[in-house]
């Protein structure tokens, strides 16, 4: 975790020195001016500011750099474009820094950058005008850039030329111009407490929200996708709420926030990409767990069965003692465990094939990690602990150990239990010789292995994965055995089914005619299923004339794919006891209905919806002010689940309605229109 104190070390480090002839200046009396010969350096010193330059042989001036500063108790402080005949044009590092008197600080249109850390610890600072001034300049190390103007704890109002190249104020934010979308510097006295990210904004420039007072919850926009190495959250101490609100697609919140220390984090229930469960932000389907709050007060923490992967810097910076791992987790990124500091001992759950790098970095008090054989890859920055690898011998744990010098100790690692599922209930197959055979599905973590214990009576062969058929070959009874062969991950299992075949009835015996019972037609909405409920006597397939629009199972079971319709053909075996007998059941399917959210703001209207199965066009209707009949406002691409109705005219109403539509085979089906919905703007 970067602190500031780090920071502002690096950035004295690596910066570069503007003008360093100039900071070797001996400093002139106030309001004083030196005389000299040309190209000779000058200094002088006005209201307490002095700035050097020179005159070249030409009579030019230089540009002008302010080498230190003395206020003498004043507060603000306004800094000429000019002085002498030489214009201002750049300030040395560190002149204005740990000034406690100053309040206000202007700079002239002529300065384009200035050092980073420029008005650090100037406690007393309220307001700043950049001007034209373009921004911090840059420091790099080790791949991470620093921006930071340094602590001003009271600091109110920052304000910018309106013809500024680089930047803009917006909603009393520092910010790059719209098509670069950046916060540059927050600032830290702002009396608000929840900050909603504008739309356009995607990073952070370093120290953005350096020592914010009263800031407690920030508001992420969907737009932030990129990731950003910088940190832009430095003593943040009084942010303690994520809000992921709406936001439908992933965001770097791994990577942009950290430094963050918060109580939780925040998603609307009808995110649709991401949930939050006790304050611990996960994706929608509980499958990745993104970020852990730092300051959740707990010391053990059960990750919750299902999740497969722990997102990078999720548990960054946390105070836990325990993590408790499920057996379902396949992944650890980057960062992960990165500064957990209480982090004693942890086991690898056994579906782990990697270990990022970096994943236990500076877990300094990490004593033993237990790495199943499964694990295949493992960060080397693990090495730099003082931990002691457990694993099986000759797994990779130990290579990799032994490559690193890192001390070994040889356990054995528990195989998780397979617990075979089969369709069986009796687990008694009934099978009668020269008829057809019989299809189970079984399922297994692990491939399956077949044996009849009497060959003479049935065969079984795997005909596809999760499916077994089994044969009759003569009367008799015999066992089914299938068993699931043991891995690093699971151990070995195996069930047993009685499988008994009878003669077949003798030539001659009349046969008779059967009935399909089922309905004559079944309706439903794109996305869901439905079961045909098909009876007769013998067993029955299924065939759908259109299975790209209505698909259906062995079992019978519709699945409802795209608009339109299909003819869904029902047949009964033929037996020797029995005719074979066909039926034809008409299956549609329609667009499911949407269900609007309108979320009113000043000036616009965001107007949300769930998406729609099936669907590739959603159209967003509108009634405006006066107007009796609603008006097609936009057509958006199916995977879009939201627009933004701006420009409203305040206490006017406007009402919004949404329809789903697609296009198959050249003709356009409609959903119905949600129900229609309206806001009085304000």
């Amino acid at each position: 975790m970067l602190s500031i104190k780090r920071a502002k070390e690096t950035a004295v480090r690596a910066a570069l020195v503007l003008f360093v002839l100039f900071v070797a200046l001996a400093i002139g009396a106030a309001n004083t001016k030196s005389t000299a010969k040309a190209n000779d350096i000058m200094h002088e010193t006005v209201g307490g500011i002095t700035y050097g330059y020179y005159i070249n042989s030409s009579g030019e001036y230089s540009a002008a750099t302010i080498t230190s500063v003395d206020l003498n108790g004043k507060t603000e402080c306004v800094i000429p474009e000019t002085v002498g005949g030489a214009k201002v044009c750049s300030i040395a590092k560190g002149v204005f820094a740990g000034n406690t008197e100053v309040t206000k600080i202007a700079l002239p249109d002529g300065m384009t950058s200035i050092p980073a850390f420029s008005f650090d610890g100037c406690t007393s600072l309220k307001e700043l005008d950049l001007n034209r001034v373009t921004g911090f300049s840059s420091v790099i190390r080790g791949g991470y850039v620093y921006q930071v103007p340094g602590e001003m704890p009271a600091l109110e109002t920052i304000s910018v030329a309106d013809d500024n190249r680089e930047l803009c104020v917006y909603d009393g934010v520092l910010m790059t111009k719209k098509g670069k979308g950046r916060i540059v510097c927050y600032p830290s006295a702002d009396p608000r407490t929840r900050y909603e990210i504008p739309s356009f904004i995607t990073g952070f420039a370093n120290g953005s929200f350096i020592s914010t007072q009263n800031l407690k919850e920030i508001a992420v926009n969907e737009n932030m996708t990129q990731d950003e190495l910088s940190i832009a959250f430095i003593n943040c101490d009084s942010i303690t709420a994520v809000d992921l609100g709406m936001v439908s697609r992933k965001v770097c919140v791994d990577a942009k926030f950290s430094g963050l220390k918060v109580k939780e984090f925040k998603a609307d229930p009808e995110n649709t990409f991401y949930t939050a469960v006790d304050g611990v932000l996960y994706s929608k389907d509980m499958t990745t767990l993104y970020a852990y709050p730092v300051r959740k007060e707990q010391s053990s923490f059960t990750v919750p069965e299902g999740v497969k992967e722990i997102g990078a810097s999720a548990f960054e910076g946390s105070l836990l003692e325990e993590f408790i791992l499920p057996r379902s987790l396949t992944r650890l990124r980057y960062n992960s465990f990165a500064y957990c500091a209480n982090l004693k001992s942890i086991t690898i759950p056994n579906n782990v094939g990697g270990i990022a790098n970096n994943a236990f970095y500076e877990c300094t008090s990490l004593e033993e990690i237990v790495i199943p054989p499964h694990t295949n890859s493992i960060g080397d920055s693990l090495a730099e602990l003082d931990a002691v690898i457990k694993g099986e011998e000759g797994s990779y744990a130990e290579k990799w150990a032994s490559e690193h010098r890192m001390p070994f100790k040889p356990v054995t690692i528990e195989r998780y239990d397979q617990d075979i599922v089969c369709d069986m209930e009796e687990k008694t197959i009934d099978l009668v010789c020269g008829e057809a055979p019989k299809c189970i599905e079984v399922s297994a973590k692990t491939p399956i292995e077949l044996k009849v214990s009497d060959d003479s009576v049935a065969s079984a062969s795997e005909i596809e994965s999760g499916y077994v058929e089994i044969k009759p070959v003569g009367a008799g009874t015999a066992t089914l055995t299938v068993k699931a062969e043991r891995t690093d991950v699971f151990k070995s299992d195996e069930i047993n089914m009685t499988v008994k075949v009878t003669k077949k009835e003798p030539i001659g015996v009349a046969k008779m005619g059967q009935m399909i019972s089922v309905a004559p037609s079944v309706k439903g909405v794109c996305g869901q299923t439905a079961s045909l409920d098909a009876a007769a006597s013998t067993a029955l397939t299924y065939e759908s004339s259109s299975p790209a629009v209505i698909s259906v199972s062995r079992g019978g079971k519709v699945q409802f794919l795209k608009p339109g319709s299909a003819k869904v053909e029902i047949t009964a075996a033929a037996t020797d006891k029995y005719y074979g007998a066909r039926k034809t059941v008409t299956v549609s399917s329609t667009l499911a209905r949407p269900n609007v959210k309108l979320t009113l703001k000043k000036g616009k209207t965001k107007i949300a919806w769930k998406r729609i199965p099936g669907a590739t066009q959603m159209q967003v209707y509108v009634k405006y002010p006066g107007k009796k009949k609603f008006k097609l406002a936009v057509t958006k691409p199916a995977k879009v689940v939201s627009v933004t109705h701006k420009g409203l005219t305040r206490g006017k109403t406007y009402s919004y309605k949404v329809r789903a539509r697609t296009k198959v085979g050249g003709k356009y089906y409609y959903s119905k229109f949600s129900k229609a919905k309206k806001v009085r703007a304000r």
